[in-house]
């Protein structure tokens, strides 16, 4: 399996974690965490919980899965033989 490189999210991480070292605390946000006590109790009922994926959507989602996998991969070599290319 090859290893996606997105620079984006690679900067955006880097740019957050800079941030929380240089102040100590995450940068601000309009969004609002929800409370710790909250977190923990959706958590804890979640734990009870035991999901049952019918055996035909469990095909269905690997299929969709390979095939957007494959499609990934396909689009990564064509990028990089066009990039070999340019060179």
């Amino acid at each position: 399996m090859e290893v996606y490189v997105h620079r984006d999210k690679d900067l955006e991480l880097a740019k957050h974690i800079a941030y929380v070292h240089q102040h100590s605390s995450q940068p601000p946000s309009r969004l609002r965490a929800l409370p710790m006590r909250l977190m923990r109790r959706y958590l804890a009922l979640t734990k009870r919980k035991q999901p049952v994926v019918p055996r035909a959507l469990a095909d269905y989602l690997v299929c969709q899965y390979t095939y957007t996998t494959a499609d990934k991969i396909s689009i990564t070599r064509h990028k990089r033989q066009r990039q070999e290319q340019l060179d």
